[in-house]
């Protein structure tokens, strides 16, 4: 299936709006960002795994890939899950009873 665009970013899979990673993965115009911040993830935990937990013992290395997948998850969690942005609603008819529940911007109920 081809991703849904929403906004700037785009759904790559998943229910819609709301969802969070990883039943939903919704991609901002950014994406390259997160693509390198992975990368700078995986590639400096793993020379780290290879190169220093080697040398210091099995510990060091079991504790190493844990703290890259607990890393890779967090970010994950974050980078692609729907971010909760409102879309802006039609002008409403504003009275002075709902005047300090309506953003005067984006006319959205507080």
């Amino acid at each position: 299936p081809q991703p849904r665009e929403i906004g700037a970013g785009a759904l790559l899979w998943g229910p819609g709006l709301g969802g969070t990673w990883p039943r939903t993965c919704l991609v901002g115009p950014d994406w390259p960002c997160a693509v390198v911040t992975i990368s700078l993830i995986v590639g400096i935990s793993a020379a780290w795994i290879v190169y220093v937990a080697e040398t210091a013992g099995a510990l060091f290395a079991a504790v190493g890939v844990l703290s890259t997948l607990l890393t890779l998850l967090c970010f994950c969690k974050t980078a692609f899950s729907d971010p909760g942005i409102q879309a802006k609603q039609p002008v409403l008819v504003v009275d002075e009873s709902s005047a300090n529940i309506v953003c005067p911007h984006c006319n959205v109920y507080r």
